[in-house]
């Protein structure tokens, strides 16, 4: 290789090095072809970064001689450039308000206890995380200036396992950061830059690794280091919702307290926090210690200035998703922190006395959630429907309902992209939220998406029937529930009664075939034996290849069920699905739904689109719902073997949910009703 050749071969590597190191690649239907070509698609347990650099140089020498490829990754290393340094929504903005400005001088931080990317970081468990997520492509998408603030989990969440008779276990997988595409936060000396926060009686060392997400740096925190001589002050960042409550209270000291310092050494200075759940709600409390220290004032004065800059999600009522602790717990960990201010620690506990429903205060426990409440002078709900619910919680909280969405580059698989380019408009990414303009999905013709949908489906089919032994058919009506096996999300309600449902899957004019996935928290001994249950039932030979369990439910499964299955099963108990995204993403690439009436599902009309089960005798609803509708519309079928009705329900499917539940909607709505509000009251 002469001295030309190996300058263009450095270009190519750093090329691609670019790439692999911005998750933008992640959800750039070219990008993400291209790291499939040049590596091992099928093995999601590495990043595209680590495994390209595991090639051999002869290898990656023999990619660099491939014209063809050296010219796409010059093509999607531009298109990420452009993607970085074009227009974006919020440079639109600044045009005729001015006054926003200020967030790019001061942007909003987002702080968050898991974030769900993808399957080789394991720093998320379920739906929290894939939101979140969402939500960050969406800023970059947008241009909203935003920092976001994690944990490094270094052994994540676990994978699972399971046993002979179908019981769940759970493996867990050490990350090297170094292996990954993170970058180290370094000072001027090249030495890592270290946060510390006090526990109890001793200082706790963080190192900050950067993640980029297109335009926005997710900053994580890592308390896995040599200065840091314990033990268990090194596995505070060790696994994602580990340990007892006293690992937990650690990891939500780190994540609010350390993550407020991590940005401030950082040099930002946030217009506002956004805390997405409870779990980061200790931040409200260093930036009120900020506000004391800088401008002298009482811990009561400050913390009117703390709340005009906070906004918190909730995104459940349901209490194993709180964080609740004891009196003793907090006192322990929060007394010392308080040093020198001007509040005694029973004050200080008042601000998060957990409350009952009726209202009324709950003994000595301490709740994140109401210290997030408290603490913020904007908060809000993920669907309508959860803002009713949160009411009866806390009935004097003042909150906006911001139905939560998806980010359709992400979820949308590239065929059915190429239909919406074809049929809904070639920019269709940048006017998702457009509702007349996705009334264009009602007059795409019946063949080219019905021919589409067969190929996604038979992805899906072949995938999994190659990598678990399943003998499924590409040509039955497949019926998909895939989601957190928590007790209220009811798993087993299709089973009910085994005796219909056979008559049901069992039709050969008419075959049914059904997957399952989904983990359990592994302190969830009750959702874990409720999945115990259904895989036992399941293995009777009668169910044999018609009803299957998808084990390691994460996202390259979530991402091949959305997309190939028919119908999409929803079963939760109303009141406790405060909104649900799985859903959206299975309707974005035409898959009908299936649900009961409780989160964004609620404020759907689905005459048309897709079905709703009845909230008496629901399991009956079920039954009647599949023998009478959805497995008749399914194999009625034309001359042409189109089952026109069941088209027409997948057509207005698309054009009523692609545009309402979007992640550019939902982080428009943030931006509109609660970023913008809380710049208004600071200034």
């Amino acid at each position: 290789m002469n001295h030309e050749e190996y300058h263009e071969y450095e270009n190519f590597i750093q090329q691609f090095r670019s790439i692999t190191l911005n998750l933008w690649y992640t959800w750039d239907p070219e990008a993400q072809k291209l790291c499939d070509v040049l590596l091992d698609k099928t093995n999601h347990t590495l990043s595209s970064f680590e495994r390209f650099y595991a090639l051999p140089d002869d290898r990656k020498q023999e990619l660099f001689r491939n014209t063809h490829l050296r010219a796409t990754v010059d093509h999607v290393y531009r298109k990420l450039q452009d993607y970085l340094s074009g227009q974006t929504w919020f440079d639109s903005l600044l045009d005729t308000r001015p006054e926003y400005e200020q967030f790019i001088k001061s942007p909003i931080a987002y702080l968050c206890a898991e974030y769900g990317f993808t399957d080789w970081m394991q720093i998320y468990s379920g739906g929290l995380g894939i939101l979140a997520a969402d939500m960050l492509k969406e800023t970059s998408d947008l241009g909203i200036p935003m920092v976001a603030v994690g944990l490094f989990y270094q052994y994540g969440f676990f994978h699972q396992r399971l046993t002979d008779d179908g019981y769940q276990t759970e493996e867990y997988h050490r990350m090297d950061p170094e292996h990954l595409p993170l970058t180290p936060i370094q000072i001027s000396t090249g030495a890592p830059l270290l946060i510390e926060v006090t526990m109890v009686d001793h200082p706790v060392y963080c190192r900050i690794w950067t993640l980029q997400i297109g335009r926005v740096p997710l900053y994580l925190l890592d308390t896995n280091i040599p200065e840091n001589v314990r033990e268990e002050d090194r596995l505070i960042t060790g696994h994602l919702y580990g340990g007892d409550d006293d690992t937990r209270i650690r990891q939500e000291i780190i994540l609010g307290i350390g993550g407020e310092r991590a940005i401030s050494a950082l040099g930002f200075h946030p217009t506002t926090f956004s805390m997405n759940e409870g779990h980061s709600a200790f931040a409200a409390l260093e930036i009120t210690k900020h506000f004391m220290n800088d401008r002298g004032l009482t811990f009561q004065r400050a913390e009117e200035h703390t709340r005009k800059k906070i906004i918190y999600t909730n995104h459940t009522v349901v209490p194993a998703g709180n964080d609740i602790f004891s009196y003793d717990l907090v006192k322990k960990y929060l007394s010392p922190y308080l040093l020198g201010m001007d509040i005694s620690f029973d004050e200080l506990f008042q601000l998060g006395r957990h409350t009952a429903i009726d209202g009324a205060k709950i003994g000595d426990s301490f709740s994140m959630p109401d210290l997030a409440l408290e603490m913020s002078a904007h908060a809000n709900a993920v669907s309508k429907h959860h803002a009713e619910v949160i009411k009866d919680v806390w009935p004097h909280a003042t909150i906006i309902p911001i139905t939560n969405g998806v980010h359709l580059p992400t979820w949308a698989h590239s065929k059915m992209q190429r239909i919406y380019e074809t049929f809904i408009s070639p920019d269709w990414k940048h006017s998702i939220e457009d509702h007349e303009l996705w009334k264009s999905a009602l007059h795409i013709p019946d063949s080219e998406l019905w021919e589409t949908r067969n190929e996604m489906k038979r992805q899906m089919i072949q995938a999994l029937n190659t990598e678990h032994g399943f003998m499924l058919s590409p040509d039955a009506l497949t019926i998909t529930w895939a989601r957190r096996f928590a007790t209220y999300k009811r798993a087993d309600m299709l089973l009910a009664d085994i005796d219909r449902l056979m008559n049901i899957i069992n039709n050969m004019q008419r075959p049914v075939q059904i997957i399952i996935a989904g983990k359990s928290h592994p302190k969830d001994t009750l959702g874990k034996g409720l999945m115990q249950k259904i895989i036992q039932t399941i293995r009777n030979p009668r169910f044999y290849n018609k009803i299957v369990f998808v084990p390691d439910y994460q996202i390259s499964v979530a991402r091949r069920l959305v997309s190939g299955s028919d119908v999409w099963l929803n079963t939760p108990i109303p009141t406790d699905e405060a909104s649900g995204t799985s859903g959206m993403k299975a309707c974005a690439n035409g898959v009908l739904h299936c649900s009961t009436n409780g989160g964004w599902v609620a404020e759907v009309d689905w005459s048309g689109a897709g079905f709703l089960i009845e909230p008496h005798n629901e399991a009956d609803s079920l039954y009647r719902l599949l023998e009478n509708t959805i497995v008749p519309l399914y194999y009625e079928r034309n001359s042409g073997n189109i089952p026109e009705g069941w088209m027409s329900h997948m057509k207005k499917t698309l054009s009523i949910v692609c545009p309402e539940f979007s992640t550019k909607r939902t982080l428009k709505e943030y931006f509109d009703k609660l970023y913008t509000a809380s710049l208004k009251e600071q200034r």
